[in-house]
């Protein structure tokens, strides 16, 4: 069903009111082939039932930055703690900077030394965490847990395609810390990870799995993620999330 068009702002207030917490996030992937290199369009529509009613949201890419300045300049704006780090140390990455305090109050951090280089981050990696952080905060998430987001040898599996994560603009999401103490990884609470299956259809998860399933979804909904690699993907993703940042008019894929 073809949804009503609505602006950014209008999609997160309704995302803040708990759109999707209590919902099963759809996404208009027509996962109906199953193949593996799947993708929509940038417009995508995420549904849901709310109370009982069925809505749908279109739902545009919300990452697009279109300076180096300007993402410094949104950060500094949103008092995120940062520092730039020097192009030569950073490798490929085109607007390096380390974090070195929380974004919009969900501290962001590596499961290794606080100093290591797979802590470097592309601004725009930190727009977009920036632009979920609100809605991880509504949720009661007060921390994600990482083990990588810059490694500047890595490759997309067998290839030799530079990984997102060589321009560090990719995250590996291993556990959210919730507000109450509770610490969720991936692993344990992904617990339905049927190999090649759409990561964002109805699945009987608990409700930690539920939660990690729906936000992920809902995030690559609101375009904050171009490229999405999941527990049913394969082995190497069974402990993680790969959450990666593309061009602001590329399409989703996600598995």
């Amino acid at each position: 069903m073809q949804g009503k068009k609505t602006n950014n702002s209008r999609f997160g207030d309704a995302v803040a009111t708990g759109l999707s917490v209590a919902l099963v996030v759809a996404l208009a992937l027509t996962f109906a082939t199953r193949k593996r290199h799947q993708t929509t369009d940038a417009a995508r529509v995420l549904t849901g039932h709310a109370g009982g009613a069925a809505r749908a949201v279109e739902v545009q890419p919300v990452r697009a930055e279109l300076t180096e300045r300007g993402c410094y300049a949104a950060l500094r704006a949103a008092g995120v703690g940062y520092r730039s780090i020097a192009r030569g140390d950073a490798g490929t990455v085109e607007w390096p900077i380390v974090l070195t305090g929380p974004i919009d109050g969900v501290r962001v951090h590596g499961s290794g030394k606080v100093d290591a280089p797979t802590n470097y981050l592309d601004c725009r990696l930190a727009r977009a965490l920036l632009s979920w952080a609100p809605r991880l905060r509504a949720t009661g998430i007060v921390g994600l847990e990482h083990y990588s987001m810059y490694r500047p040898e890595s490759v997309v599996g067998r290839t030799s395609k530079p990984s997102g994560h060589s321009t560090g603009c990719a995250i590996d999401l291993a556990k959210i810390e919730l507000r109450d103490g509770r610490v969720l990884s991936v692993l344990d609470a992904w617990k339905n990870r049927a190999r090649g299956a759409d990561p964002c259809r109805t699945w009987p998860d608990a409700a930690g799995g539920r939660m990690l399933r729906e936000l992920v979804c809902e995030a690559g909904a609101r375009g904050l993620f171009q490229t999405i690699v999941t527990p049913h993907h394969n082995d190497a993703h069974a402990n993680h999330v790969h959450l990666e940042i593309g061009p602001a008019d590329s399409s989703l894929w996600i598995h």
